[in-house]
């Protein structure tokens, strides 16, 4: 099985992409808030994963400053 997730600013075009998936009996299900956020949250991870290491202090320092 094969996820697509598409993001659209216009309500209109996506509610015609889904008209188009539901007559080729693609299944359609909208993402909660809260599945949105954990997505966002394991890609921004994925990104910072460098495999370097990060001095802890000269870390903390940039936090507070």
């Amino acid at each position: 099985m094969e996820t697509v997730v598409l993001q659209g600013k216009s309500k209109s075009y996506l509610k015609a992409l889904l008209a188009v998936a539901k007559k080729l009996s693609i299944m359609v299900r909208y993402l909660t808030d809260e599945e949105q956020e954990y997505i966002g949250l394991l890609d921004a991870m994925k990104q910072g994963r460098t495999k370097e290491y990060v001095n802890t202090d000269s870390f903390v320092k940039k936090l507070i400053c």
